[in-house]
């Protein structure tokens, strides 16, 4: 038996009480990662590193700034008064026009980030893994990083 997609829901009903039940999935709300928040684990022997805003195409700025306040509304950023690391963002510009807001931490905290005790899969391994399986699904974050929630200890790296 093979199946690809979804193909049909028969009736309306079930597609209506599929949404009313896991609303919070299909609302217009950003969802967000509910595990363990993560751990971002710094070097202490590394010096705090604060970078100047990058200059924007005077075009772009009304689609940055309204960007910017889509996330400020989804509690994606919160407004601090200083921050202790500060990284410039870059703005590409997606295929339906709008901006992403994307952080450059390369030049910034990435530099002081100890390794994760947690190593990446290797893909063989995970290919492997799904090999009895028959039916197949991505599920995906909409906004990727940004739904994932950091811990307290994080979050006052940048106090």
């Amino acid at each position: 038996m093979s199946s690809t997609g979804v193909h049909q829901m028969l009736k309306s009903s079930l597609k209506d009480s599929l949404l009313t039940e896991f609303q919070d999935v299909f609302g217009d709300t950003l969802g967000k990662y509910v595990g363990t928040p993560i751990s971002l684990n710094l070097d202490p022997n590394v010096a705090q590193i604060r970078l100047k805003a990058r200059r924007v195409p005077f075009a772009l700025k009304p689609k940055i700034d309204a960007e910017l306040d889509k996330l400020l509304k989804q509690g994606v950023l919160v407004p601090v008064d200083h921050a202790k690391w500060e990284t410039p963002i870059v703005t590409p510009v997606k295929s339906d026009g709008s901006i992403r807001i994307c952080a450059d931490y390369k030049c910034t905290i990435n530099k002081a980030l100890q390794p994760s005790a947690y190593p990446v899969p290797i893909m063989h391994h995970l290919l492997h893994s799904l090999g009895p399986g028959n039916f197949f699904a991505k599920l995906d974050l909409a906004q990727a990083y940004q739904q994932l929630p950091v811990d307290d200890a994080t979050q006052g790296e940048s106090d």
